[in-house]
């Protein structure tokens, strides 16, 4: 049976995770052994219009193009699966019902699947003020619906919940290389002259986790993008970490990237 020869693989080659692909090797599944089971919510932000996309996003909701044969969220809720989480709410406006048609309520991935349904597009914070009726007061975790990677959620949380924060954002390395030669002066004094100097940031990878009590901050039915919630937060004296993000990702924003 399939379950026999899966313990086999796990007794013979001592391995954590197992990737089922078809014959055409599109990813069916992916099945860790002995998965903690976690109950903290896992909130994907998943209403947006997907403007830079176009014209993939005319007829099909962004989180839904393929990336390596298989839709954007199904590899999101895949790896979710695989690290023991069961619980997801996914916020959906533009062409939301393809999305809820095709994962329904989560059985066939072995999910509790809930939707959100924002009325008007409320941004990437804006619609977490729903969450605040949810029925624990684990911290949330959230994540952009147009993103690959192979960060592990349990590690964010765990960061999180270690450095007893309030909010965790994970944050990617960037690196920009200016290519003109730069002059640092005083004055009409040249003082050094560098010649394409490469400058490192650290950016926003569009994973979080969150405590609930938080999510009072937020204005009900009121547009707000994640960045200025994030500000909101530091004035009000808010415990706001990064987690460096140090695994592969990719943010998925026009048709090239999809490649």
């Amino acid at each position: 049976t399939k379950e026999e020869n899966i313990e086999k693989f796990y007794k013979n080659f001592k391995i954590k995770d197992i990737t089922l692909l078809d014959n055409n090797g599109k990813l069916l599944d992916i099945i860790s052994k002995n998965s903690e089971k976690l109950d903290n919510l896992i909130y994907i932000i998943a209403g947006g219009r997907g403007k830079r996309m176009m014209p993939l996003t005319k007829y099909n909701p962004k989180p839904m193009l393929e990336y390596m044969g298989v839709p954007i969220l199904e590899r999101i809720l895949l790896k979710i699966k695989s690290e023991g989480f069961n619980n997801v709410t996914i916020s959906i406006n533009y062409l939301g019902k393809k999305i809820e048609k095709y994962f329904q309520k989560g059985e066939n991935l072995g999910l509790k699947i809930n939707y959100l349904k924002e009325k008007k597009e409320m941004g990437t914070a804006g619609s977490l003020h729903k969450l605040m009726n949810y029925e624990n007061n684990l911290p949330i975790i959230v994540t952009n619906a147009d993103l690959f990677t192979n960060l592990k959620l349990k590690d964010l949380l765990h960061y999180h919940n270690e450095n007893k924060s309030d909010f965790t954002v994970a944050t990617k390395e960037h690196h920009y290389q200016n290519p003109f030669g730069v002059i640092v002066n005083k004055g009409k004094k040249v003082l050094k002259i560098s010649e394409k100097p490469t400058y490192n940031f650290n950016i926003n990878a569009g994973v979080y986790c969150i405590n609930k009590d938080l999510l009072k901050f937020i204005k009900n039915n009121t547009y707000l993008d994640m960045p200025n919630l994030i500000n909101k937060l530091i004035k009000n004296k808010k415990k706001i970490f990064i987690f460096p993000l140090h695994e592969d990702w990719k943010d998925l924003q026009k048709p090239s990237d999809l490649s």
